[in-house]
Order: C-alpha cells, then sequence, then structure tokens
C-alpha cells in the first residue's frame, strides 16, 4: 500500500526519526484501523436488520416494505421547492 512521504513524515516525527519505528507504528495503526472497520460493518449490518425486524412488524403490505410500491419508502413524495416540484423521496430510493 503506497504510504506519501507527507504522511509518513508524521509516524517519523512522533517516533524521533527512527524509521522502523515509525514504520512499525504505521503499521500497527493500519492493523487498529482493520479491526474496527470489521467491528463498524457487523455493527452496520445488525442495524440494518434491526431496522428491517421492526418496520417488517409493523407493515401490514402483501411484499416486503421495501419492495412494496404501497410502502413510504417507494411511495413519490411530490413537494414543492423554488416553485418547482421535486420528488423529495428520490434520494432516498
Amino acid at each position: 500500500m503506497p504510504l506519501g512521504t507527507p504522511r509518513f513524515q508524521r509516524y517519523i516525527d512522533t517516533c524521533s526519526g527512527a524509521r522502523g519505528l515509525a514504520f512499525a507504528l504505521y503499521t500497527s495503526n493500519v492493523d487498529l484501523s482493520l479491526a474496527l472497520l470489521r467491528n463498524i460493518s457487523a455493527f452496520e449490518v445488525a442495524l440494518r436488520n434491526a431496522y428491517d425486524i421492526v418496520i417488517t412488524r409493523k407493515w401490514h403490505g402483501s411484499t416486503h416494505w421495501l419492495l412494496d410500491y404501497d410502502s413510504p419508502f417507494l411511495r413519490t413524495q411530490i413537494v414543492t421547492q423554488n416553485r418547482k416540484m421535486v420528488d423529495q423521496s428520490y434520494i432516498v430510493r
């Protein structure tokens, strides 16, 4: 993985110029970031699943709430902005 001079310089400065120690610190930071990202990813999936469980319990449509065109998630919500009709739900979809 590329490591630019300005970025690596921060590690060299932190390690009082010891390049080997600076690189070890950098790789430790990468390892920590990977571990955190794994946990953040798992949390994101769990959160989406929790939303789905709660919304599915409340949804009484004939198909899943994400796929049903009667769902507020898919329903077009037209509003007026600056004298123009805008589909407010377009970005969400």
